[in-house]
């Protein structure tokens, strides 16, 4: 391993790669301001973790909206109804219909297509759950990955 005598020689050893042909990860250059010198980075693999993290809190969020409504979605004879006054929604945010507030509830068909097809291919099949554990497993992937190449990348590994 090289030793590194300045900040630079650092940076060099840091940010090169063994492989001439292939870059490394997180190349970097320094760039002298007038206030002193800043690291300027590749920020996509950044924005790409931050990417994955806010749809995997969104698609977790859906998805305990989503089954908090399907609650209020009864199959009658192959029809699917909304039960409570007023009907609900899937898309594109679950809300559910207003509670009644009489003694007998409200049984109102579901007429929205993409509210079937959310209900019926999406939530009654699971499959909504599953897009949501795998978000949080390839977020979770993706973490190790960026640990893995920044070990690598430093030489330590």
């Amino acid at each position: 391993m090289r030793q590194a005598s300045s900040s630079s020689a650092l940076m060099e050893m840091l940010c090169s790669s063994e492989n001439e042909n292939e870059p490394a990860l997180y190349k970097s250059a320094v760039v002298n301001y007038p206030y002193g010198t800043i690291l300027n980075r590749n920020i996509r693999p950044i924005v790409t973790l931050v990417v994955l993290l806010l749809v995997s809190f969104l698609a977790t969020f859906y998805t305990v909206a989503a089954y908090g409504v399907a609650r209020r979605v009864y199959d009658l004879d192959g029809t699917l109804c909304w039960v409570d006054s007023g009907g609900g929604s899937f898309f594109p945010w679950p809300q559910g219909p207003d509670p009644g507030t009489g003694i007998f509830p409200v049984v109102i068909p579901m007429t929205n297509n993409v509210d079937i097809f959310i209900y019926v291919y999406l939530i009654k099949s699971w499959v909504l759950v599953a897009v949501t554990v795998l978000l949080w497993a390839g977020f979770t992937t993706y973490i190790f990955m960026l640990i893995r190449a920044t070990f690598q990348a430093s030489g330590k590994v």
